[in-house]
């Protein structure tokens, strides 16, 4: 609020009686969508009837998808299929992509998430398992033999993606 009087007075050199509406969306358009936060301001300004030639509505959010279904499942096939890229590069872009986990839970994700049975593989997330298809699940099976850095940190690592440091300051308990 004292942003938008003290910009007024700058700009335009009016106070919030003398506001008029092209003032009041000039100031919304030119900012950041935090700008709608003086919205309650507004409201108070016409219910005091200090200014009531000036309204602004709710701000309804913009959503827009950041990736389709076709540049998804393009990521997924050039992650299975390419060879561009290292395998855990490949099995972390997969778990993105088929179970929207985030980076972060990704990069701390231990061993003991990956469950092993003679049906296949499943992945734990919450409590229940979740199955790893074909061909993901032979992408998976190749990182768990071929998993980085064991030779540093020990094979006992119990990271699904171990770092390259061993004993670093930064600890994670599984």
């Amino acid at each position: 609020m004292l942003k938008f009087l003290t910009w007024l007075d700058a700009e335009h050199g009016r106070t919030i009686t003398t506001c008029t509406q092209q003032d009041l969306d000039q100031w919304i358009a030119t900012g950041a969508t935090t700008r709608y936060a003086i919205r309650t301001f507004v409201v108070w300004c016409a219910a005091a009837r200090i200014n009531t030639t000036i309204t602004l509505g709710f701000r309804t959010a913009k959503t827009s998808r950041i990736l389709t279904q076709e540049q998804r499942l393009a990521w997924i096939r050039e992650l299975v299929e390419g060879t561009g890229e290292s395998l855990p590069y490949r099995v972390a872009g997969m778990l993105l992509l088929l179970y929207a986990q985030p980076l972060v839970k990704i990069a701390e994700m231990p061993m003991s998430s990956v469950v092993v049975t003679v049906g296949g593989l499943s992945l734990l997330f919450g409590g229940t398992p979740a199955p790893a298809p074909e061909p993901f699940a032979a992408l998976l099976r190749e990182h768990l033999t071929h998993r980085p850095h064991l030779r540093t940190t020990g094979a006992d690592n119990p990271w699904l993606f171990p770092g390259g440091r061993p004993g670093g300051t930064f600890t994670r308990t599984p």
